[in-house]
C-alpha cells in the first residue's frame, strides 16, 4: 500500500497538532490549579490579608520544582502585583526585592555573548542617569529612589536564571501565560459585573476607600458595573500577541478579553492593546483585514456613547464608555485658545505638566533636567511650585516632579539627554536582537508600554512597565538559546515532524 506523508507542526502541552496551520490553544483544569491558587493568595495580600503570603510561597514553591514556567510568571508577577498587591504594603517592598534577585541572578550566571553585549549597553545607560543625578541641586541619595526605578531592567537575568538548566518551549510558554491571563480576564469580570468592587483585584484605582479583608470596597446589588483600570491587564501585552501568532485563539476567549477591556473605562489602553495586535501581526493583509473589521465596531461604540449619559467628575465631564470624551479632547487642544485650556488636555495631565516645563525653562535645566526628584522627601524650595492649573487649591503646592505622561516625565527627570538616552537604550536592546526568531516580541512590548505611558500607564520609569519589556526580552533569548553560542542546555526546536498516513 502507498504511504503519503504530511508535515505538522509537533506541539507540547496539550495543544494538539493542526494540518497546515497554527494549532489551536487548549487548556487542561490542571493547568489552572496552581495558578489560581497562586493569584487568590495575592489577592489576600491585597487585601491586608498577610497569612496569604504562606499560600503565595507554598505555590511559587511548587511550581519551582515541577513547573518553571508557571514560576516565572510567579516571579514577575509577585514582583510586580498586576493589581493585586500594591508594594507599598507588603511587608518587605517586592519592587526593591525584584531588583536586588535580578542583580543576584545577573552576578551567578555564566554570561553568553548576547548577554555581555546586554550588559554593556545596560550600564552606559545606568553611567549616563547616574551623571545626570550629580547634574541637579537634590542630594545623590534622595535621587537614588527614582532613579533606580530606572534600571529595572535587570530583572531580565530572572527567568533566564528559571531556566537556566532546563528546557525551555517557546510555545508552552506562551500556552502557559494565557492560563494566567485568562484568569487575570475572570477576576476583572468577576469584581466589575458581579461583586462590583475590588476584590480579586484589590489594588486597583479606587476612589472610594482601600479595599481590605475587614472593609471590603464592594457593592453587589448596584447596577452600574465598576470602572476596572487596566494594571491588572499589562500582561496582555507580554502574552497575547505572541499567542496571537503562535496559536488560533478561541472565540471565547476573545469575547472574554474583549469584554473586560472595555470594563477598564480607559481609551489608552485599549487603543494600545489594539495598535500593539495590529501593528504586529507580520503581515500586511492581515493587518488590512483587522482595520477594516474593527472600524464599523470602533465607530458603532462611538456613536452609542454618544447617546449615553455625561459623567461628571471633579476634572471635568467625561462620557460613559470613555471613547468620546477621549477623542473630542483632540478637538479641544486644536482649538486652545491658552495655557489653561491646554492644562485639561489628557484629562488634565497637561496641569501636571505646565508649571515644571516652566521651572526647567527658568533654571536653563533643559539639557539636563531637574534631577531624580522624590515627591515627599524633596524638601527644597527650588524644586516647590504652585500650581495654579489644579482645580483643589489644597494640593496644589507640590514637588516639580509626578507627571502622568511619561516622555514628559523623563525630561523633567534627566532633560533632553535623559530622553535620548533612554531612547537609545531600549532602541539599542532591540539591534541586539534584532535577527533571532521571535524578536517582535520586545519591540511589540516596547511599543504597548510606550503608548500607554502616555496616559500615565505601565511607564518606563517604573517597575511595572519596565519588567514587561525584559520579560519579552528574555523570552527572545530563551526562545533562541539552541543557536546562540554559550548558553546550556541546548533546546530542541520545534521542527516539522513526518505523519505518515496509509
Amino acid at each position: 500500500m502507498n504511504q503519503s506523508v504530511l508535515h505538522i507542526t509537533s506541539v507540547s502541552g496539550g495543544s494538539g497538532p493542526k494540518l497546515y496551520g497554527k494549532p489551536v490553544l487548549t487548556f487542561s483544569k490542571s493547568d489552572f490549579k496552581w495558578p489560581l491558587l497562586f493569584m487568590l493568595s495575592m489577592a489576600m495580600l491585597g487585601l491586608n490579608f498577610y497569612p496569604g503570603l504562606l499560600l503565595t510561597l507554598a505555590a511559587m514553591l511548587n511550581r519551582m520544582r515541577q513547573n518553571p514556567y508557571d514560576f516565572a510568571i510567579m516571579l514577575m508577577m509577585f514582583f510586580h502585583g498586576f493589581g493585586m498587591v500594591n508594594a507599598g504594603s507588603m511587608p518587605v517592598n517586592v519592587h526593591l526585592l525584584g531588583l536586588v534577585a535580578g542583580a543576584g541572578c545577573c552576578m551567578v550566571l555564566r554570561k553568553p555573548r548576547i548577554m555581555k553585549t546586554t550588559l554593556i549597553v545596560y550600564f552606559i545607560f545606568v553611567a549616563v542617569l547616574m551623571w545626570l543625578s550629580t547634574c541637579s541641586w537634590e542630594a545623590i541619595k534622595v535621587q537614588a529612589f527614582i532613579a533606580a526605578r530606572y534600571f529595572s531592567f535587570i530583572v531580565v537575568f530572572i527567568p533566564l536564571a528559571v531556566f537556566a538548566d532546563k528546557g525551555f518551549d517557546i510555545m508552552e510558554m506562551v500556552r502557559h501565560m494565557m492560563v494566567f491571563l485568562v484568569l487575570v480576564c475572570l477576576f476583572y469580570l468577576i469584581d466589575g459585573l458581579i461583586l462590583k468592587g475590588h476584590i480579586l483585584m484589590p489594588d486597583l484605582p479606587s476612589w472610594t476607600a482601600e479595599s481590605t479583608f475587614t472593609a471590603p470596597v464592594l457593592k453587589p446589588f448596584s447596577l452600574e458595573p465598576v470602572r476596572m483600570y487596566p494594571q491588572g491587564l499589562y500582561f496582555a501585552a507580554v502574552a497575547l500577541l505572541p499567542a496571537m501568532r503562535l496559536f488560533r485563539l478561541p472565540a471565547w476567549f476573545w469575547i472574554l478579553f474583549i469584554t473586560v477591556s472595555l470594563l477598564t473605562k480607559t481609551f489608552t489602553y485599549i487603543l494600545g492593546i489594539a495598535l500593539t495586535l495590529l501593528f504586529f501581526q507580520g503581515s500586511m493583509r492581515r493587518i488590512i483585514k483587522i482595520c477594516a473589521a474593527t472600524f464599523i465596531p470602533l465607530l458603532l461604540l462611538y456613536g452609542i456613547d454618544c447617546l449615553l449619559p455625561v459623567e461628571k467628575l471633579e476634572t471635568g465631564e467625561n462620557s460613559t464608555l470613555r471613547l468620546k470624551s477621549s477623542v473630542d479632547q483632540f478637538f479641544d487642544l486644536y482649538n486652545a485658545a491658552d495655557d489653561e485650556d491646554i492644562a485639561e488636555f489628557g484629562s488634565g495631565r497637561m496641569a501636571q505638566a505646565i508649571p515644571k516645563i516652566d521651572l526647567i525653562n527658568r533654571y536653563h535645566k533643559q539639557w539636563t533636567g531637574l534631577g531624580f526628584l522624590h515627591p515627599e522627601k524633596t524638601t527644597s524650595n527650588r524644586f516647590i511650585i504652585v500650581n495654579e492649573y489644579y482645580s483643589d487649591l489644597s494640593s496644589n503646592v507640590e514637588v516639580a516632579t509626578g507627571v502622568e505622561v511619561v516622555p514628559i516625565q523623563v525630561y523633567l527627570h534627566g532633560g533632553w539627554i535623559g530622553l535620548i538616552a533612554v531612547t537609545a537604550f531600549y532602541v539599542g536592546l532591540y539591534f541586539i536582537i534584532r535577527r533571532l526568531r521571535y524578536s517582535y516580541f520586545y519591540p511589540a512590548t516596547l511599543f504597548f508600554c510606550g503608548f500607554l505611558g502616555l496616559g500615565g500607564f505601565a511607564p518606563l520609569t517604573n517597575m511595572e512597565g519596565i519588567m514587561l519589556v525584559a520579560f519579552s526580552y528574555a523570552l527572545v533569548i530563551l526562545a533562541n538559546r539552541s543557536t546562540l553560542p554559550g548558553f546550556s542546555p541546548r533546546d530542541k526546536a520545534t521542527q516539522p515532524q513526518p505523519l505518515r498516513i496509509p
